[in-house]
């Protein structure tokens, strides 16, 4: 029922019209604390922020995962459940390890939640997928470090050679080389699902290149001579005006967001540099039906056959819900401060405070925390008398380090 979810080798069934069916105002009415559900050889514990309602998807790893057997166990006493994830790390030797703990606590007026480990639930608005791309050599293997990661879409790396990138080390689709990244693990986009893409690229390429393909190439973004564009299913929105054309061969970060359900084409935007630039399509009104089958890929077509990259790509990110401009701008900006310089994955830990409205994180040996009544323009970063603050939106809430 509730989505993003970690998923691999599924038909993935889900309960028709999700959050909004029957079934789920059912248990919310009652109402009820767990709810589990499988299928998808993955595990994925996730929360109804409006009823407390935990989701516990469960599936057996198959043999590509590691580790190699899994099972739930569960402890019922009046007013408590705990639940623990047992895992078997190797073939070799039969033993189980505890990774993850979740304890629903109503000994008490106010119900408490603790968990740990694997059985901690996820953002579900978080950064699903992100490849930094730090590697000194080639590998056949990029790391996830997004929310679903380090077990599921991590990239799966063909004729790609690291270099240098806008943050750190970056990885090079030479030309002619069809080089690609197909992630281990299905799309977690799942239909008309809200999601946010965003990458870095560098090229001088006027041919029609593929940048971040998911779902059977039923919605890509891509290059066309130079210029941004989503095609979703056979419709296409492209970026319009002087900006939108960025294959000059200097870095340039290119963000798609889309913010969900009952939202068509022309809902869609794009960013680049961190500023919205004007987008043209002829078919506005057309849904986003985004298959929950095939993979993320970064570089070629679903397919493996066609629309091959050239040029250089960092800090591939993709989000489970669409980012404000505010957003966009700061994961900009922070980008090239030289102060700063936080990639994707630390921009998200700022976000996750701003989403929660409250937490504190540290970064790179600096506390940032959620704070309200904050002074300036949405998205631009401050820096004034030691003390960082970025305000997220107009009612001037954000992060700051400051007190």
């Amino acid at each position: 029922v509730l989505l993003p979810i970690r998923k691999h080798r599924t038909s993935y069934m889900t309960v028709e019209n999700g959050e909004n069916s029957e079934l789920w105002k059912t248990l919310k009415k009652y109402p009820v604390d767990l709810y589990f559900a499988g299928e998808v050889h993955c595990l994925t514990p996730s929360m109804d922020e409006e009823s407390g309602i935990i989701q516990i998807v469960h599936g057996a790893y198959n043999n590509d995962f590691s580790p190699t057997q899994n099972y739930l166990v569960g402890e019922v006493e009046k007013g408590k459940l705990t639940l623990y994830s047992r895992e078997k790390p190797n073939e070799e030797d039969f033993v189980f390890e505890t990774t993850g703990k979740l304890v629903i606590d109503k000994t008490s007026e106010e119900r408490l939640i603790t968990s740990s480990g694997w059985l901690t639930p996820i953002d579900r608005e978080g950064l699903l997928v992100h490849y930094a791309f730090e590697d000194t050599e080639p590998v056949t293997r990029i790391e996830n470090s997004g929310i679903f990661g380090p077990r599921i879409l991590y990239g799966n790396n063909t004729r790609l050679s690291p270099t240098e990138g806008i943050i750190g080390r970056g990885i090079e689709f030479q030309e002619g080389a069809r080089g690609y990244s197909r992630s281990f693990g299905q799309t977690p986009f799942h239909y008309d699902a809200a999601r946010t893409f965003s990458c870095w690229i560098k090229t001088e390429s006027t041919d029609k290149m593929s940048l971040i393909t998911v779902g059977d190439a039923t919605f890509n973004l891509l290059l066309n001579q130079g210029v941004p564009e989503i095609q979703a299913n056979d419709n296409v929105i492209k970026a319009t005006g002087k900006r939108s054309v960025i294959n000059n061969n200097a870095w340039h970060h290119i963000v798609v967001t889309f913010p969900g359900m009952g939202y068509t084409l022309s809902d869609i935007e794009i960013y680049i540099d961190g500023e919205r630039v004007p987008a043209y399509t002829e078919s506005g009104s057309a849904e986003i039906r985004t298959s929950p089958g095939g993979f993320v890929v970064i570089g070629a077509s679903h397919n493996l056959r066609e629309d091959y990259l050239t040029g250089t790509v960092d800090e591939v990110a993709l989000w489970s819900s669409a980012l404000t401009p505010s957003m966009v701008k700061a994961m900009n900006d922070a980008t090239w401060n030289q102060l700063l310089q936080y990639n994707a994955r630390e921009m998200d830990q700022l976000f996750h405070l701003f989403r929660k409205r409250g937490g504190t994180t540290e970064l790179n040996g600096v506390t940032w925390k959620f704070a309200s009544g904050l002074k300036g323009k949405p998205g631009v970063i401050r820096h004034r008398k030691g003390i960082w603050t970025i305000v997220l939106n107009n009612s001037g809430e954000g992060v700051t380090t400051g007190s």
